[in-house]
């Protein structure tokens, strides 16, 4: 009885240190050519080993080791071996993957195996619980079940964010809703992501900022406008970056 106990206790004490250890920021760093990664406190918590390091999401992180790419978890153990062409964080409980030997990329769950069947020449990650993806030439979106529910018909097609996503159409860009109707019309040169309300759009070769209803609420003045994020949108006019406060 007392060993069953002992290796509860122990068993218990690993468990809670996983946890404590994945409620760690940790950052990619390289270092003689090689990747790993560090604490806040600039310790290494997972020596470099990597040929590259992308940063974790989801409690892993897409690292390739010997021209393969795989899964870590943040003690550095292999959660799934180095076997892919590529391979993308996770996102909403999904990964992207180009396995070795196979065409177009994969949606895996965190055990490595397939979430669903399909393959796609490009994709992006789950967000709002759909991604963009394409099979031919044109992009639509699809949920977690692989289920196409915006039909694949445009030029391009970006993540959603706060129910808006960019699409485009013509050579022109707008924002779709999740029921694949347009929220705010493809009238735009291009468009960012609509966050906290706001969206850079650009007019010619200039950029400003649009509202939720497609409303222009800084006219196109700058010459790079990036999506607000804490009530500041990051510009460049003449030259030089600054942050923009509506």
């Amino acid at each position: 009885m007392k060993k069953i106990v002992f290796w509860s206790v122990v068993i218990s004490l690993l468990s809670i240190s996983q946890t404590v250890l994945a409620q760690i920021p940790l950052a990619a760093v390289e270092e003689n050519g090689s990747w790993g990664y560090i604490d806040p406190g600039g310790n290494w918590v997972i020596k470099p080993a990597f040929d590259k390091a992308d940063p974790f999401s989801e409690g892993l992180a897409s690292v390739k080791k010997n021209g393969k790419w795989g899964y870590i978890d943040p003690a550095g153990n292999w959660v799934i071996q180095p076997e892919n062409e590529r391979a993308e964080k996770f996102s909403e409980g999904l990964g992207r993957v180009i396995r070795g030997g196979e065409k177009g990329w994969a949606y895996i769950t965190p055990d490595g195996k397939d979430a669903f069947p399909g393959r796609y020449a490009n994709c992006m990650d789950f967000h709002e619980g759909l991604a963009a993806a394409r099979t031919g030439s044109e992009w639509g979106y699809i949920d977690k079940s692989g289920k196409t529910v915006i039909p694949m018909k445009y030029e391009h097609a970006e993540t959603f964010y706060s129910g808006y996503a960019r699409a485009m159409i013509d050579k022109m860009c707008g924002f779709l809703g999740p029921d694949g109707n347009w929220r705010i019309k493809n009238t735009f040169d291009n468009l960012r992501d609509m966050k906290e309300n706001r969206a850079p759009y650009k007019e010619e070769k200039a950029w400003g900022y649009i509202d939720e209803t497609g409303k222009v609420v800084v006219p196109a003045k700058f010459e790079h406008a990036e999506p607000f994020s804490e009530g500041l949108g990051r510009v460049r006019m003449d030259g030089k970056w600054g942050y923009y406060d509506l």
